[in-house]
């Protein structure tokens, strides 16, 4: 595989195989996932084990990552992170809140996002696009738009503090539909020979959240084909201001569901 980058250089981003990551937890760690079956506790130690050498990079030693009321790992108030794994990858992205103060992750399998879900998280504009493209390009596209609204909730919801349904948001990347109306759609294989490296994405509200997010407000994040999986990824900047209607705390409590 290539390598991922996704974010800018400030971020330390780390990446394994859960199935041969070893090492221990916190004990209040390994009680979160005590009743879990065999192969959840294995991402979920995959996680905890790289979040764990990133913190202590920036000199956090011993720090619990608990769960919130929605799963969500819980960081060091200094701190904003995300989590994400499968059975046989994991990454974990963390940053200083100096820096960034929100961040969005995920990898998914193309292949596993089937489409009898489509219609439960694409809008009926980004149904049909995807319903035009041919069934190999559209089954990836799907599962980047679908990876793409789990990243935003990550990146946004500690920071909003409010739920975002996936059809809240349009998702759209310049590149797919430049591709796509010159016909080179076409010819894509298994491997993608479409797009190759961080593309962008452009991330688009629909409706109004509260008195936060306004309706028409945009953010952009990135994506990567990379095999059998597809990856994304967002950061919300202190220079940037993103969230119009936002006051910009002075630190948050940063979370990532996972």
């Amino acid at each position: 595989m290539t390598r991922v980058s996704l974010f800018p250089p400030e971020v330390r981003l780390r990446r394994a195989d859960p199935r041969t990551l070893s090492g221990e937890l916190h004990p209040a760690e390994r009680a979160l996932v005590a009743a879990a079956c065999e192969a959840r506790r294995r991402e979920f130690r995959a996680g905890r084990l790289l979040a764990k050498g990133l913190l202590e990079e920036l000199g956090i030693s011993g720090f619990p990552i608990l769960m919130g009321d929605r799963r969500e790992p819980l960081w060091p108030a200094m701190i904003c992170g995300s989590i994400t794994h499968l059975s046989d990858i994991c990454l974990v992205a963390v940053v200083e809140k100096s820096k960034i103060f929100g961040i969005g992750l995920d990898v998914a399998r193309t292949r596993e996002v089937n489409t009898s879900i489509w219609p439960t998280f694409l809008t009926e504009g980004e149904l049909q696009w995807v319903r035009s493209l041919p069934p190999p390009v559209a089954q990836r596209y799907a599962a980047m738009m679908f990876s793409a609204k789990e990243t935003l909730f990550k990146c946004l919801y500690p920071v909003a503090r409010m739920w975002i349904d996936f059809k809240d948001v349009r998702i759209s990347t310049a590149a797919a539909y430049r591709q796509f109306r010159r016909g080179r759609f076409t010819h894509i294989l298994e491997e993608d020979e479409l797009l190759q490296g961080d593309t962008p994405f452009e991330a688009e509200f629909l409706v109004e959240k509260g008195d936060v997010i306004p309706r028409g407000f945009k953010i952009s994040g990135v994506y990567r084909f990379d095999g059998p999986y597809v990856f994304t990824a967002m950061t919300l900047s202190r220079q940037h201001a993103p969230l119009p209607r936002m006051k910009m705390p002075e630190t948050t409590r940063q979370e990532d569901m996972a």
